[in-house]
């Protein structure tokens, strides 16, 4: 099993490397080739997605990441299934631990059917698409950060003092990670309902634009704090020096 699931540790940095592809590429297209919409203002990612070239673009990547973050979640709880079972031979309860775990991972998996929807459906194709478009998109955002949380949770819950240097850094990593996305989608849920926070319109927007890119990347950055520990497990290296 470990075997099989060590040719598959690219989808994690995959996610995050593919991710900020697909945002700056979709931006530089859309002002390269659609330059009125930077006219007084700055386009959300919804709208530097929704005409072509960066929609194809955007939409052949997320065509790849949306099942990487699927396969992301499947490698992160197997780590962590076997982490929870040692905990358990050692005489500790992991009631919690496993509930998180498989949480976690159901609540990851979402998020990645969400980005799959969302790829497919654009913001200017018609008023049920657009109203689509919002949904799926609130729906990535929050799946994903929760998934985040629940996560963090569970390496909290299983962290003993035998924990090794590759478990510690994962965990930091995970924390730091998934408090700034908390911190970001509250910045970006009020802004989202109200963007009058300036008297300056275009400042607004642009600061709405930047926490939304800000968000997405830390979206796509999460596998990577989960790097370390799965690809421990995974054998891409050993190491068994407690923190």
């Amino acid at each position: 099993m470990q075997g099989r699931g060590s040719r598959f540790l690219w989808c994690l940095p995959a996610v995050f490397v593919l991710g900020v592809t697909a945002l700056a590429t979709s931006w530089t297209a859309f002002y390269i080739y659609h330059p009125s919409g930077f006219v007084g203002t700055l386009p959300s990612i919804s709208e530097t997605i929704s005409t072509a070239p960066g929609s194809i673009v955007f939409q052949f990547l997320m065509c790849v990441i949306a099942p990487c973050i699927v396969v992301t979640w499947l490698l992160n709880f197997t780590a962590t299934k076997s982490s929870i079972e040692m905990l358990a031979a050692s005489g500790r309860s992991t009631t919690l631990a496993t509930a998180l775990n498989y949480a976690s991972c159901f609540v990851g998996i979402l998020a990645g059917g969400f980005l799959a929807g969302l790829t497919a459906i654009r913001l200017h194709d018609g008023s049920l698409a657009h109203n689509w478009h919002i949904w799926l998109s609130e729906g990535f955002y929050s799946t994903q950060v929760i998934a985040f949380l629940i996560d963090s949770w569970c390496a909290t819950a299983r962290r003993s003092a035998q924990s090794s240097a590759a478990q510690t850094r994962a965990l930091r990593a995970r924390w730091t990670i998934g408090l700034s996305a908390i911190a970001m989608s509250l910045v970006f849920l009020r802004l989202y309902i109200s963007r009058e926070i300036v008297a300056d319109p275009w400042m607004s927007q642009a600061i709405y634009v930047s926490c939304e890119y800000l968000l997405a990347t830390l979206c796509f950055a999460y596998p990577m704090a989960q790097y370390t520990e799965v690809r421990a497990y995974y054998g891409g290296f050993r190491e068994e020096v407690p923190a």
